[in-house]
């Protein structure tokens, strides 16, 4: 009953009074607010109509409109400010206050319910085929995508590498992952991962991974994201036997690992996007048993959705396989779809 008197003063205040934006230059406009990401401000303006707002810009902000904040079930509005932070009240009685400049994602409560979300994700194939005097097949898929609704992010990761050059054996590498975010607070999330892959060039049969950690989110918006991930995990692997094993061969390793976690994009004016997402593992028995990989590269698009895309891999393991490199690079030239 509480719940539902408050979520009705809110909703009179709402169709009683109008939203009102302060300039630091001195200029106010009525109306009220659509959205908010990490960068802009969305205003309905009752003169201008809808107008895009820098956040550095604004000196004070009211508005009656019920919106979704992240970290917040319950509807909220925006009631003003105190110096930087935006004081807001929800309709379970909550009041709080966050730092405008701080704040990712604000979208109206309604859209909420009805479902607003965004789904984006993109697609790569890469490869070449030599016959005659070598004989040679390559192929490279990378899948990425990402759902988002409301306080909740799902994302999945899909890569496959076969490479085959006579008289050599195939070699295929693997890589399935789910990771699962949810945002218990404007910019703090939990970070839930689970992943299978193997890896024939590394000599490993399969790796079987399991972790979570804390997460922080420092932007995220159609142009650019920041995301750092801390964590612990579980690991499973089994290796490939060598025709002559060394003494202290062992075919599997059980570990518990930390993990670090870094996910950055910047989509510049003309189209191109750069990203660099990179992780790093070490045991929590052995300092000395650590990973590093990283992807970084540069996308540009074509046509439509159709993109063309420079990637480098970096892949490092501290105590690699008996006869295998501590180091794999590569790069690759391909084209993808992206949605």
């Amino acid at each position: 009953m509480k719940w539902f008197l408050s979520l009705l003063v809110l909703i009179l205040a709402q169709s009683a009074f109008a939203g009102k934006l302060e300039f630091k230059n001195g200029d106010i406009l009525a109306g009220e607010i659509k959205s908010m990401d990490a960068d802009n401000l969305v205003w309905l303006s009752e003169s201008l109509g809808e107008i895009t707002v820098p956040k550095s810009a604004i000196d004070n902000l009211e508005s009656s409109e019920l919106v979704k904040i992240d970290g917040h079930e319950e509807p909220c509005a925006l009631v003003g400010m105190d110096g930087p932070k935006v004081l807001f009240s929800c309709s379970g009685g909550t009041t709080g206050d966050t730092p405008l400049l701080t704040i990712n994602k604000v979208e109206p409560y309604e859209d909420y319910l009805m479902g607003s979300s965004t789904y984006t994700g993109k697609i790569s194939v890469t490869g070449f085929q030599d016959r005659g005097n070598k004989i040679e097949d390559t192929w490279v898929l990378d899948a990425y995508n990402v759902y988002r609704r409301g306080d909740y992010r799902h994302g999945g990761i899909l890569q496959f590498d076969s490479k085959e050059k006579d008289p050599d054996p195939k070699q295929e590498r693997g890589l399935a992952e789910y990771q699962f975010d949810w945002f218990f607070a404007e910019r703090w999330f939990w970070t839930n991962t689970l992943a299978y892959s193997f890896d024939d060039a590394k000599a490993i049969e399969s790796k079987t991974r399991a972790g979570t950690g804390l997460g922080y989110q420092f932007w995220e918006n159609d142009i650019t994201a920041l995301s750092l991930r801390l964590g612990a995990s579980w690991v499973d692997e089994y290796f490939v036997t060598p025709e002559v094993p060394e003494p202290d061969f062992e075919s599997q390793d059980k570990r518990a690992a930390w993990t670090a976690g870094l996910n950055y994009r910047y989509k510049f004016d003309f189209g191109g996007e750069f990203f660099h997402i990179s992780n790093y593992s070490v045991s929590n028995e052995n300092n000395d048993n650590w990973q590093f990989d990283a992807d970084t590269g540069f996308l540009m698009p074509i046509f439509g959705g159709i993109f063309g895309e420079i990637k480098h891999e970096y892949d490092y393991d501290n105590q690699p396989q008996q006869d295998t490199k501590s180091l794999d690079t590569r790069i690759t030239v391909g084209v993808g779809y992206q949605w």
